[in-house]
């Protein structure tokens, strides 16, 4: 799906359909706080851009959706569709910026409770909707309940991946490992692993281009849950999870581009 060609045809309709007074905002949707790589790491629900190491982030009228990232995705979820009632209903507009668990957030949204949010298009920057094998394995599930959602069966089962009510979804995929990260399936950001960050419609082993006896993550649609898009898989294994070094700096170069 061309971003360029997608970004013209919004424009059209909006101007078709959409008052003078209709506005277009960026959110924001973080991922889990409850401590990355392990128990124990406390921290309150984010408030401000304290998630995103204090900075806006780029893109037309951003605003970051802050909710509690320890909590089940079914308890913090309505804080979530809260903020897309508020912003993206009637003549306004978003486009979506999420992080991590954020991304299993929206797509719970979308799909069990979607239908009256108009959401332009969704950059998805280390995604964890498809689940990660740090809670299959080393113990994420027992470090909170948000932890314990992302086990990769309990993940992929939650809603319907497919269904993203026409929302295009760009899957942004960080190749920076970790040394405990050989828990993960093929290439990972020492978070996700591509089967996860790539959108695609069940778990495997994916890796980077060339990568000797692995097969490579495609590009496109191919494989993924509908709507789903790899726009960018980090061949060069610059980008890990974390907000400062990783895979949001791409996100945010993105949104900085395109969100208008």
């Amino acid at each position: 799906m061309n971003r360029t060609s997608l970004l013209a045809t919004a424009a059209a309709l909006l101007a078709w359909a959409a008052p003078a007074t209709a506005t277009n905002y960026s959110l924001y949707i973080h991922g889990r706080t409850g401590g990355v790589t392990g128990c124990g790491v406390s921290q309150p629900t984010p408030t401000g851009w304290s998630y995103w190491n204090g900075q806006v982030q780029p893109g037309v009228n951003p605003v970051p959706v802050n909710y509690d990232g320890t909590a089940h995705i079914s308890v913090a979820n309505p804080t979530v569709r809260g903020y897309l009632d508020t912003y993206c209903t009637g003549g306004n507009s978003c486009y979506v910026a999420c992080h991590s668990a954020g991304c299993a957030h929206l797509g719970y949204a979308l799909d069990l409770f979607g239908g009256r949010w108009n959401i332009l298009w969704i950059d998805s920057g280390g995604s964890a909707e498809g689940g990660t094998e740090l809670s299959d394995y080393l113990g994420w599930a027992t470090c909170d309940a948000l932890g314990s959602d992302l086990r990769t069966g309990t993940a992929r089962a939650l809603y319907n991946h497919n269904d993203l009510r026409g929302s295009w979804s760009y899957m942004f995929a960080g190749a920076k490992g970790a040394a405990y990260s050989f828990i993960l399936p093929g290439d990972d950001d020492a978070v996700v692993p591509f089967h996860s960050a790539g959108g695609m419609s069940s778990t495997g082993r994916w890796c980077t281009a060339g990568t000797w006896l692995c097969s490579t993550l495609p590009g496109g649609t191919t494989g993924k849950y509908g709507y789903h898009y790899l726009y960018f898989r980090d061949d060069g294994a610059a980008y890990d999870h974390y907000v400062s070094s990783g895979i949001p700096r791409v996100v945010a170069s993105d949104m900085a581009a395109y969100a208008r």
